[in-house]
């Protein structure tokens, strides 16, 4: 503001509507051309100067709301990201099985991940922990040639 104040003062002395270079002119009548001038440009520096606290105190309110989303979106993460447990596993036979004719539990030896802990690989059995939607998915093959599948 101080600034404003500085430049329109030095465009009012610098302009020279305010100097009176000839002597012969009537003083007053240039006080008056000079009046109206300052009078207008402290007018449109009262304007300016609200205009400039206005601006102010909307950035303040941003600044503030800018903060209060920070806030929020940092409980947010912090609610969701809070110890849930996840649970999965990767596994592989390791070696040839087969044929099986009776019911019996697939051990899987190679353990490539086992997040959670479900899959217990001496027993061959995966344990739910967490409650939830659970996809598994296998993958086999038949490299013997000559035999045909059966049912």
């Amino acid at each position: 503001m101080e600034r404003t104040f500085l430049f329109l003062a030095a465009f009012i002395f610098s302009s020279g509507q305010c100097q009176d270079t000839d002597p012969s002119r009537d003083p007053d009548a240039s006080l008056a051309v000079c009046k109206s001038d300052i009078c207008s440009l402290i007018r449109d520096l009262g304007v300016y100067s609200a205009q400039t606290l206005e601006l102010q105190r909307l950035t303040q309110e941003q600044a503030q709301q800018l903060q209060e989303q920070a806030q929020q979106l940092q409980a947010l993460k912090e609610s969701t990201s809070a110890a849930v447990p996840r649970v999965a596993f990767t596994a592989a036979l390791g070696h040839p099985l087969g044929p099986v004719h009776i019911d019996i539990t697939v051990k899987y030896q190679v353990i490539i991940s086992n997040m959670g802990n479900g899959y217990n690989p001496a027993t061959g059995i995966f344990t739910a922990r967490v409650s939830g939607m659970y996809y598994f998915s296998y993958t086999m093959y038949n490299n013997n040639r000559g035999s045909t599948p059966t049912p």
